[in-house]
């Protein structure tokens, strides 16, 4: 006997709205067949689900107090380690300096000790094991949440790749996109700085009219439209007159301040908010900012929000920015700071301090940018399976395109490109890649990206 089989498909394939009516869900069909407890839906690389399948399980999951505790115990690691070898030398400089019997016998069980103790070290700090691990895609047997209608934040450090990720929703017919503050007017408590040293947690915290603002223009696709500043060659330019409510916002910040405000970004919108934070490995991206000459504009950037910031010290104080905020006091008395040094800590406050404000996060993806050039059609996937839309043809066709030619013209990243991802090792002495791995290795290993140099330490040691 054939079997027989119900094919719901929505006519208005474009409307996102109608389509998660009519169907229950965002792709463009749905096929059952009789008797199956299954369900396909196009739209999804046509994938099946059975209808029982649940999951409270968060999207992206991260232990970011294991993370803080990994980074004690590196301190703590080190410090021991230091501490080791200066007793070590000590310890040789007094049976160099007194040669009788007993005092070298009396030597002799500090120093097996103090073998023992480096040979511990050693272990650990060459071990990843006691590192949390960052789950880069959502874990096995996750359903993906396909029937509810999602909103997009996009967050990175800047110049690290969020406009990047951006482009693929520019060209999508699900959503009206902006670039913020690039491409809107936002008010005044917005800063504009290249970070920001106070977390944003919940929209108690913050002013009604910041609260009103964001709310508004993820509500409402056509305030965006309305306020978007036009560029003839801009590739997402929207026609004036036309009704776009039936899509949803995806929003790039293009300055690093957003990425501690991801948690009140999610209070405002609410559990619909799809939050993808975006990652680039440090050595390239302080290479960027060294080649560009973008140095001075960092520094005089990160000094505007150290004289301005509201939570110095208080709640809502990243305090993770500690060392950057001292390296910032010396410049401002003239003492030498080496540019590799600071870019290198505030890469690693940044990134710690993002990643311990997303615990507060429901649904959330870290995205290593390397991956979405090495792999645009695989991330692409994932990220759309996340955001929980189709990836159309256009997004992918843009991202392919950006990847292999880098045609974004209006951002600085010329090096995310498949041919010169890694240029990076060519224009970054030793020294400097030494530097930046030793400041940043514990987020640099948890993120899985890999050491080209052994610690200065180690290598004095072996």
């Amino acid at each position: 006997m054939a079997k027989s089989y119900n094919l719901a498909v929505s006519t208005e394939h474009e409307n996102l709205t109608s389509r998660l009516n009519y169907l229950g869900h965002t792709g463009f069909a749905t096929l059952t067949s009789e008797g199956s407890t299954a369900h396909t839906y196009f739209g999804f690389d046509q994938f099946k689900f059975p209808t029982s399948v649940h999951s409270e399980q968060p999207l992206q999951s991260i232990d970011v107090e294991q993370l803080q505790r990994s980074v004690d115990n590196h301190n703590t690691l080190t410090i021991l380690l230091v501490m080791t070898v200066v007793a070590c030398c000590l310890a040789g400089f007094r049976f160099w300096y007194n040669h009788n019997k007993s005092v070298s016998h009396l030597l002799a069980l500090p120093l097996v000790v103090t073998i023992i103790i480096l040979s511990f070290l050693l272990v650990m700090l060459h071990s990843v094991s006691f590192l949390p691990q960052v789950f880069m895609t959502p874990p096995t047997g996750f359903h993906y949440e396909w029937h509810s209608m999602p909103s997009v934040f996009i967050s990175s450090l800047q110049w690290g790749g969020s406009e990047v990720i951006g482009e693929l929703f520019a060209k999508s017919n699900d959503f009206v996109y902006a670039r913020v503050p690039d491409d809107l007017n936002i008010p005044n408590m917005f800063s504009k700085q290249f970070t920001n040293f106070c977390i944003w947690n919940n929209r108690s915290d913050q002013s009604e009219l910041a609260n009103k603002w964001l709310y508004d223009r993820f509500t409402n696709p056509n305030l965006i439209v309305e306020e978007k500043k036009f560029d003839p060659k801009s590739r997402d330019n929207y026609k004036i007159g036309n009704s776009y409510s039936h899509r949803h916002v995806a929003m790039a910040g293009t300055t690093g301040d957003w990425n501690l405000k991801l948690p009140w970004v999610q209070s405002v919108v609410g559990d619909g908010a799809r939050l993808i934070y975006i990652v680039r490995d440090p050595r390239s991206w302080v290479a960027h900012v060294l080649a560009h000459k973008l140095y001075d504009t960092v520094t005089e950037s990160i000094k505007e929000s150290l004289r301005s910031s509201p939570c110095l010290f208080k709640k809502g104080y990243a305090w993770q920015f500690e060392t950057v905020r001292n390296l910032v006091e010396k410049m401002i008395s003239n003492e030498s700071v080496e540019p590799v040094i600071f870019l290198s800590n505030l890469w690693y406050a940044d990134t710690i301090s993002t990643l311990h404000s997303l615990k507060e996060v429901k649904n959330y993806l870290i995205v290593k940018i390397e991956d979405v050039v090495i792999q645009p059609e695989e991330m692409a996937k994932m990220i759309f399976a996340f955001v929980g839309t189709p990836l159309h043809t256009s997004s992918l066709h843009q991202l392919l395109q950006l990847t292999r030619s880098n045609f974004l013209p209006q951002t600085q990243t010329d090096e995310l490109r498949d041919d010169n991802l890694y240029n990076w090792e060519n224009e970054l002495s030793k020294t400097d890649i030494r530097l930046i791995e030793d400041i940043t290795n514990p987020v640099l290993l948890m993120l899985e990206y890999e050491r080209l140099t052994y610690s200065e330490t180690l290598d004095s040691i072996v």
